[in-house]
C-alpha cells in the first residue's frame, strides 16, 4: 500500500506524509507559527491521529508500462524550533503486489520490494526527497 508511508525520523523532529487528499482535525489549513505541522497537544494525539487517518489499502490494477503515484504532504508530527531543521530525514516501506484471479482469488503472494525514503533539508531552507531501494 504505496497510500501509507511511515513516519521520517530525523535528529531533531519527525515528519509525517499524508495523502493530499485526507482530512483530519490535526491536518491544518494553514502553517501553525510558520510551519507545517499537526495541530495536536501532545506527540500521542498526534501519533494516534496518524494512525486513524493511514486508509486501508486501495487496490489498482496496472497494465504493462502503466504507472501509479500519490501526492503526499509532510507535515511535523508536533512543535518543534524550526519548520525544517537541516539534515536528513528517513523511512522505508516494503510494497507488496497481489494478484486476483478471474475467480476473484487474491494471491498474496506476489513479488515485493523495499523503498526508502530520504528527505534532505539544507541550511539554505531547501528540502529535496530522493526514493531508492536500499
Amino acid at each position: 500500500m504505496l497510500y501509507h508511508i511511515p513516519p521520517m525520523e530525523g535528529s531533531a523532529v519527525d515528519l509525517v506524509f499524508v495523502p493530499e487528499e485526507v482530512t483530519s482535525e490535526v491536518i491544518p489549513d494553514a502553517p501553525i507559527d510558520g510551519c507545517w505541522r499537526l495541530d495536536a497537544a501532545s506527540p500521542e494525539e498526534a501519533a494516534s491521529e496518524a494512525i486513524r487517518i493511514r486508509p486501508s489499502p486501495i487496490p489498482r490494477e496496472l497494465g504493462p508500462d502503466e504507472r501509479y503515484a500519490i501526492r503526499h504532504e509532510v507535515y511535523h508530527l508536533i512543535d518543534s524550533t524550526t519548520c525544517f531543521p537541516d539534515g536528513e530525514y528517513t523511512t522505508e516501506k516494503t510494497l507488496q503486489f497481489t494478484e486476483t484471479t478471474e475467480t476473484g482469488v487474491v494471491n498474496r503472494e506476489g513479488p515485493k520490494f523495499t523503498l526508502r525514503y530520504t528527505l534532505t533539508a539544507e541550511d539554505d531552507g531547501s528540502v529535496s526527497i530522493d526514493v531508492n531501494r536500499p
